[in-house]
């Protein structure tokens, strides 16, 4: 998991990225590691569609938790 966040760090570095889906949580994975200095890049914007009330529940939880709410956003 580490090593893929690392993959999409880096490859949409400064972009604004949407998943569709995260299951696995990916999306604050990365934001996640970035902040803790393992990622040294980040996409400029994630935003998260799912739909599962229960998964955009826990990315906008996370990111509210965490102080990622202006990078990471999750909707229905």
């Amino acid at each position: 998991m580490v090593r893929q966040a690392g993959f999409i760090s880096r490859k949409f570095r400064d972009l604004s990225v949407v998943f569709v889906g995260d299951g696995d949580s990916i999306a604050l994975s990365i934001l996640h590691l970035w902040n803790s200095r393992y990622l040294r890049h980040r996409p400029k914007q994630l935003l998260v569609l799912d739909f599962d009330e229960r998964i955009v529940n826990a990315v906008n939880g996370f990111a509210g938790r965490h102080g990622y709410s202006h990078f990471s956003v999750a909707e229905l």
